[in-house]
C-alpha cells in the first residue's frame, strides 16, 4: 500500500501536488493518519523534484534562442 502512494505522488503534477500540500496543512490537527501521509509524501515528492531541478539548474546551461 505504502508503495502505491509513492507512486501515485510520483505521477501527479507539482500544481496537484502544492494544492494537496495547501489543503492537507490548514487544519491539520483534525487530519487522519492516511492523510497525514498523504501530506508527508507530496511534501517530500515536492523536495526530492526541487532537488532535482536544482541540480539540473546547476550543472546545465539552458541556452535560448530568440
Amino acid at each position: 500500500h505504502y508503495f502505491n502512494c509513492i507512486m501515485n505522488m510520483t505521477r501527479k503534477s507539482t500544481d496537484e501536488l502544492n494544492a494537496i500540500v495547501k489543503a492537507l496543512s490548514k487544519l491539520s490537527l483534525l487530519n487522519t493518519t492516511e492523510e497525514d501521509q498523504r501530506l508527508f509524501d507530496a511534501q517530500q515528492e515536492l523536495r526530492r523534484r526541487k532537488k532535482e531541478d536544482d541540480f539540473i539548474n546547476a550543472h546545465f546551461q539552458v541556452i535560448t534562442y530568440s
